[in-house]
């Protein structure tokens, strides 16, 4: 299902806001952002073979702000 006055092939903005959640990342350890598209509560909005490609220029990147854990 699309925003309201986008097209098809055409790029547009989004912004995600994901839930909150807690997690101790152990040093030296990576934390890795994963964007799924296979939701059963949405399947039935795609048409098969639908893409959905996320990117962002260079002059406003995207970004995913992780703040420190407290101590």
């Amino acid at each position: 299902m699309r925003s309201p006055g986008t097209k098809p092939g055409r790029p547009f903005p989004v912004v995600l806001e994901p839930f909150s959640t807690a997690y101790d990342v152990p040093a030296g350890h990576r934390l890795v952002l994963v964007i799924d598209t296979v939701d059963p509560l949405y399947i039935g909005h795609d048409p098969t073979g639908a893409q959905l490609t996320f990117s962002s220029p260079g002059t406003d990147p995207g970004h995913l702000p992780v703040p420190p854990r407290e101590k």
